[in-house]
């Protein structure tokens, strides 16, 4: 797909809205993408009180994020936020066509998922008893550290596959920025000091 064609692309979408939580979440990626490829979109943020009088209710699954557009004159409503990213993916070359490059796109988003996951008991614990599961998580030989080490042994080039940006670097970066610099207090960027 050359330029032209991705440009024709971004013509026919219009009036993007991606409805989420106020924070970056598991949406970063698709505003990433979207960002990437210069389209432009607006934010939707659903508040807590409106996700629970009734905003819910009216998602096809039930869950954020939700992703509304028109193309071809008709309304597009996309949820799931994986399924979201490989359609703009597919739609702004951000994929590929050999089906083993997809594997491997997917299989570094599925990855980055399960690192990600680690963390996801922690959003319930008190700030005593989280600080402690993510220091014993970090610390060397904690799970997070080993999934670090294996990041820093499959990663051999620029991109993740095919020399060329894809979904699958710009997920990864998503989710290691929250896991960094958002929403999970307490894991130190100096962890990445041990895997050159």
């Amino acid at each position: 797909m050359n330029l032209g064609m991705i440009k024709n692309h971004l013509n026919n979408f219009s009036k993007i809205k991606i409805l989420y939580w106020d924070n970056g979440g598991i949406a970063e990626p698709i505003r990433m993408v979207l960002r990437y490829r210069g389209i432009k979109f607006e934010d939707v943020y659903v508040t807590n009180e409106e996700w629970i009088n009734g905003v819910k209710d009216q998602m096809p699954w039930n869950n954020l994020p939700i992703v509304i557009f028109e193309e071809n004159n008709q309304t597009e409503i996309l949820c799931q936020s994986k399924s979201i990213l490989k359609y703009f993916g597919k739609k702004l070359n951000l994929y590929d066509n050999l089906y083993i490059n997809q594997y491997k796109i997917d299989q570094y988003i599925d990855t980055m998922e399960d690192t990600y996951k680690i963390f996801t008991p922690l959003y319930k614990m008190n700030n005593e008893n989280k600080l402690k599961e993510i220091q014993k998580l970090c610390k060397k030989g904690g799970e997070f550290w080993e999934l670090l080490n294996l990041w820093n042994k499959n990663i051999k080039n620029k991109f993740l596959v095919n020399s060329k940006m894809t979904i699958a670097d710009i997920y990864v970066l998503a989710l290691f920025k929250i896991i960094f610099e958002g929403l999970i207090d307490g894991v130190s960027k100096n962890i990445l000091n041990n895997f050159p």
